[in-house]
């Protein structure tokens, strides 16, 4: 199911009631729930034993309320969407919820911690001989044709996440934060290397999208990160590593040869530096902060929408620029009022306080890793919900919340923790008797 949310182009087209596609992970989803329902007391537990995740399912439950008060105003067709939508964004949580009921043994953890950061490393390694045409676009030529369906990003080398960089981009970020952490943890030289690789592939395709999205995510996680060796009494052996990773950098971009020096380049001019010499950072989407200045006037001119919110994916019914705010905190407002808006942020806020609690609790070794790098992540992207719906269910960030929901799931997981200190943080043991 995880592996699933790596492969987003669409396998169909649904024209019945409205015209939506079919893809992937919806199959495979619907599939997996002859599995899951059989368990589904098991889950139900763990969702309501675990804080995040149930603050993630009331936001969820509270979402489809919004639906069913504005089913006339969306109209059935939008509704069909809209719920399909919603439905996708459910199941993330369901899923979570089945990783940390089904993985009973910590090995099985570090096995699927390790195929998570493999799957973020295929899609840069897809998307670097994308650039390089050395494999072609894979999705469909009727998205093609149709300028992307998502802005007009037909030409971005995506591989087989979503056409618009806002999915590779956040991606990116998560992948970037999960490796400098197992390289913590990593001793083998050989997969230091391959780690080292495909982080730097992964920088390279930062660029190739033009994510500016990412150049922050990764600037804030880098900012971190070296926060972090300041208090690291193995600072020495980092900084090694650290220097090794800038050393690899300059041999692949050196190796890659005018081809991928042009590329950095030229993304960097396009996305940040012609921007901020016509007109001072504010150029750098000037629409952003149009629709950001207008929040005031669209809620003095439609105030119901702070009580029910206009529906989810129905924004654009109220907003006086464009379909969506572009910054997720005003998003949920507007879709689902201040109700949902307090549900959202106190899921952001339990996701970050069991973050601070396990990363305290959990054993020397992955463990540690892996939750310092979900937590160098998770503030990028607390801060990158400023300027786009990274961590909800929009159309341009497709199944981004998933891999968020899978990677928090795979780092917030007990097994992490000794079953003593497991009691005290008010979570389920994690050995596998509890399961």
């Amino acid at each position: 199911m995880v592996a699933s949310y790596f492969y987003v182009i669409p396998v169909t087209q649904i024209s019945h009631v409205a015209t939506t596609d079919f893809r992937l992970y919806d199959m495979v989803f619907i599939f997996g729930l002859i599995f899951l329902l059989p368990h589904f007391g098991q889950l139900r537990a763990n969702i309501r034993s675990h804080k995040w995740l149930s603050r993630y399912m009331f936001f969820s439950l509270w979402c489809v309320v919004t639906v069913v008060f504005n089913l006339f105003l969306l109209g059935y067709s939008q509704a069909f969407i809209a719920a399909g939508r919603l439905g996708r964004f459910m199941a993330y949580g369901l899923v979570a919820a089945a990783i940390l009921t089904f993985i009973t043994k910590k090995e099985d953890l570090e096995k699927l911690v390790r195929f998570f950061f493999l799957l973020i490393a295929l899609q840069a390694l897809l998307s670097t001989l994308q650039s390089l045409g050395l494999v072609k676009q894979l999705w469909p030529d009727y998205w093609l044709q149709a300028g992307g369906q998502a802005g007009g990003y037909e030409d971005l080398p995506v591989g087989t996440l979503g056409l618009h960089h806002l999915h590779p981009g956040t991606l990116i970020v998560l992948g970037t934060s999960l490796g400098l952490g197992l390289l913590r943890y990593e001793k083998r030289l050989g997969v230091r290397l391959f780690i080292t690789v495909s982080v730097v592939l992964m920088l390279y395709t930062s660029f190739i999208v033009v994510s500016r999205s990412a150049w922050l995510g990764l600037a804030i996680v880098v900012a971190l990160f070296f926060l972090s060796l300041v208090k690291d009494p193995k600072k020495g052996a980092m900084l090694g590593a650290v220097f090794w990773l800038i050393v690899v950098i300059a041999c692949l971009i050196w190796l890659g040869g005018e081809g991928v020096q042009e590329n950095i380049s030229d993304s960097w001019n396009k996305g940040f530096e012609d921007k901020v010499e016509a007109d001072g950072l504010t150029n750098l989407s000037p629409s952003r902060v149009a629709m950001w200045l207008d929040f005031p006037n669209v809620v003095m001119k439609h105030p119901w929408i702070l009580i029910q919110g206009a529906g989810i994916q129905n924004a654009g019914r109220v907003l006086n620029i464009g379909v969506a705010m572009h910054n997720n905190y005003l998003h949920v407002i507007v879709e689902t009022g201040i109700i949902g808006f307090y549900l959202y942020v106190t899921m952001l806020l339990a996701i970050w306080r069991q973050s601070s609690l396990v990363v305290q609790a959990a054993e020397p070794g992955m463990g540690q890793a892996v939750i310092r790098g979900f937590r160098g992540a998770f503030a990028a992207l607390l801060v990158l919900n400023f300027f786009n719906e990274n961590f909800y269910m929009q159309y341009s960030s497709f199944s981004l919340t998933g891999q968020i929901m899978a990677f928090a799931a795979l780092s917030l997981h007990p097994l992490w923790i000794p079953s003593s200190e497991n009691k005290q943080l008010g979570v389920p043991s994690g050995d596998k008797k509890s399961h």
